[in-house]
This record gives C-alpha cells, sequence and structure tokens, in this order.
C-alpha cells in the first residue's frame, strides 16, 4: 500500500469516527434534559381503595419488585426506578390513581455512563488512534507495515457504546412508564367487570 492511500485510509477513518462522537455528544445532550420525574393519573368507576389496593398488591407480587405500602398508596421499586402509586377516594364509587415515577437513579447512573464514553473515551481513542497511525504507520518504509493503516478500524470500538447506552436508557424509560399503564389497565378492566 502506498503513503497517499494508507494516510486516505487514516483521515476517512478519523472523519467517521468524529462524525460518531458528534451524534453521541447530542444523544447525551438529550439525555441531559429527559425529565427524572413523570406523572400519569386515571380515575376507574366501580371501585373502592381497599380494592383498587388489593388488586394492585395482587398484581405486583408476582413481578420482580420491592413493594411497599404506605399511609395512601404503594410505593414500586425495580430497576433503578421508584414509582409512588397514590389511591384517593373520587367521586360517589370510584377510585383515583397517581403514579410518581421517580426516573432518577436509573438516569443518573446511564448518564454518567454515556458522559464517560461520550466526554473521554471517545475522543481520547479517536485521537490517540488517529494520531499514532498518522505519525507511524502512514509514514514507513516499508509498504506492508502502511497496511496497518486499516487498524483505524479499532475505533469502532468506543463509537457504538454511546447508541447502546441511549438505546437501553430509552427502552428502561419506556418500560416504566408503559408499567404503570398495565396497571390502569388491570383497574380499568377489574371496575368494568366488577
Amino acid at each position: 500500500m502506498d503513503a497517499q492511500t494508507a494516510g486516505t485510509i487514516v483521515t476517512g477513518g478519523v472523519i467517521v469516527g468524529l462524525v460518531a462522537w458528534m451524534m453521541g455528544l447530542r444523544l447525551y445532550a438529550r439525555m441531559r434534559r429527559w425529565p427524572e420525574r413523570s406523572e400519569w393519573a386515571a380515575t376507574f368507576a366501580g371501585l373502592d381503595v381497599d380494592t383498587a389496593r388489593r388488586l394492585l398488591v395482587e398484581h405486583l407480587a408476582r413481578r420482580p419488585v420491592a413493594l411497599e405500602r404506605t399511609d395512601h398508596g404503594l410505593t414500586v421499586r425495580a430497576q433503578g426506578v421508584t414509582t409512588h402509586l397514590h389511591l384517593a377516594s373520587h367521586r360517589q364509587g370510584s377510585v383515583h390513581l397517581e403514579a410518581d415515577l421517580d426516573l432518577g437513579l436509573q438516569g443518573r447512573w446511564l448518564r454518567l455512563a454515556m458522559a464517560a464514553m461520550v466526554l473521554v473515551f471517545e475522543p481520547l481513542v479517536i485521537v490517540v488512534v488517529g494520531w499514532v497511525l498518522a505519525h507511524y504507520v502512514v509514514d514507513a518504509a516499508d509498504p506492508a507495515v502502511r497496511w496497518q493503516a486499516l487498524q483505524v478500524l479499532q475505533i469502532v470500538h468506543v463509537i457504538w457504546p454511546p447508541f447502546l447506552i441511549h438505546f437501553i436508557a430509552t427502552r428502561l424509560r419506556r418500560q416504566a412508564r408503559q408499567e404503570v399503564e398495565r396497571l390502569g389497565v388491570l383497574l380499568d378492566s377489574e371496575s368494568r367487570d366488577g
């Protein structure tokens, strides 16, 4: 391989790495803007507070969660999310459920991992790999050594983790919200059947 081709390969690899790094920075900025709390509420006719609490406890007892009874409802902890379920009598023969999801613990750990990747590891690896290859491989006298310019592909090892972290964080947030909505469906079906 000639020196010009080796230089083009290294430059192209570094540019791809920098573009992916900028995309990772945007994902990190998006994660930083996510609220740490989320709320959900619904009213179910035909249920009282005790029946609703019993149904929720029976359902949640079968799930891999830490369940704690409180004066006005339940506290559920799972996967770094704390959900406070508040039950209250609402009008004649109905119950009002308010869910307060605290996504703070889960969010802090995932944002920390994302920050480490996009603020420290990605730029460091991209710059170091690019510099080492540009200074020691591209200008090497031996054409066989210049083939090592393909080692710029090693940058891929720091490109993909921010996308994975963002995907996992998005999925866990959605999953926590869906679990609360599932509790609402449970109470809604019971209020229609009862």
